[in-house]
């Protein structure tokens, strides 16, 4: 009996060790990486862009031991044929609704352009071919405009267009005036030059950044007659302002001329403009360029267009 026993114990005790060797041996897993998740997966991995405040690093990287070799091509590619693209510095800036607006050279700040140039509608006067009087004044509906002050003007955004076959920036502005018509004025920012054949019939050079604008008389009714006469002319006037306090032989300061079109366009005709026009004089001490369209039978757009050579400045090109 006490041999059993002690033969129980023995087997007991080795039993014993043997599940502590195995428990010593076999290593507990690691935790994983991976948190669980409640929400399905779908089996697709998303990874949203991130913003950070800081600039990201970049690990260093091992330089190659061998240079990669090139791929030969079959002969040397050509340099381009085309020239660069100018650059163009001339913005423009609308007062509002007032039809009145400022060209000058963008890299300054603001407006602060010393070689800026304002320019807005100053009048607009229906004339008498045989008593050269004004008239289109008296009565309710006005054919004449001392001042455009009280004028609004509607504008147009600006758009790329194409100008006598070069590329040009352009936007227009419209007021009405009265019930008797409305005047409008193209206005054009050449992004290329060359020489161009005008609306009018003109050669012209215009260079890249040149402010090129139409000044439009649209369905026009003309005084036939009105209660203080009838109308053979319209007469317009724009105050043109520059860095000269007065326009001298078409310099509006700093070397940006003022070139005038000596013709008019009269529903697809060129007509020269009546004698003594076009022409710059002071009105109410202000610089005006006076144009003159003459009546013609029953024409509904009359256009002029000068060019104000902002790109010819002595400051543009530096």
């Amino acid at each position: 009996m006490a041999t059993s026993m002690t033969v129980l114990v023995r087997a007991l005790m080795l039993l014993a060790f043997v599940s502590q060797a195995i428990a010593i041996e076999v290593p507990t897993p690691a935790p994983s990486s991976v948190q669980a998740s409640d929400e399905p997966t779908s089996g697709v991995t998303t990874s949203e862009p991130t913003l950070s405040s800081e600039a990201p690093t970049v690990a260093p990287t091992r330089a190659p031991t061998r240079a990669p070799t090139p791929n030969p091509t079959s002969s040397p590619s050509e340099a381009p044929s085309e020239q660069p693209e100018p650059i163009i510095h001339t913005a423009v800036f609308t007062h509002g609704n007032s039809g009145k607006i400022t060209l000058y050279d963008n890299r300054y700040p603001g407006i602060s352009d010393p070689n800026a140039v304002t320019m807005r509608m100053g009048f607009l006067r229906e004339v008498s071919g045989k008593t050269g009087k004004v008239v289109g004044k008296a009565g309710k509906i006005k054919h004449t405009i001392e001042s455009f002050a009280s004028q609004k003007f509607a504008f147009t955004s600006l758009f790329d267009t194409d100008l006598y076959g070069l590329d040009a920036k352009s936007f227009s502005f419209t007021s009405a005036v009265s019930n008797v018509g409305s005047v409008q004025i193209d206005a054009y920012i050449m992004m290329e030059g060359g020489e161009v054949v005008s609306n009018t019939g003109e050669l012209m050079k215009v260079l890249p950044g040149d402010f090129k604008f139409s000044v439009q008389l649209l369905d026009w009714k003309w005084c036939s007659p009105c209660q203080d006469g009838t109308g053979d002319f319209i007469d317009v006037g724009i105050e043109i302002q520059g860095r000269n306090k007065k326009i001298k032989n078409g310099d509006l300061g700093a070397g940006i001329p003022l070139l005038l079109a000596k013709n008019i366009n009269i529903d697809g005709r060129i007509v020269k403009m009546p004698t003594g026009y076009p022409k710059v004089e002071t009105v109410g001490g202000k610089q005006t360029l006076v144009f003159r369209f003459p009546k013609s039978g029953g024409a509904a757009v009359y256009d002029y267009d000068p060019i104000i050579g902002m790109a010819r400045s002595v400051a543009y090109q530096k």
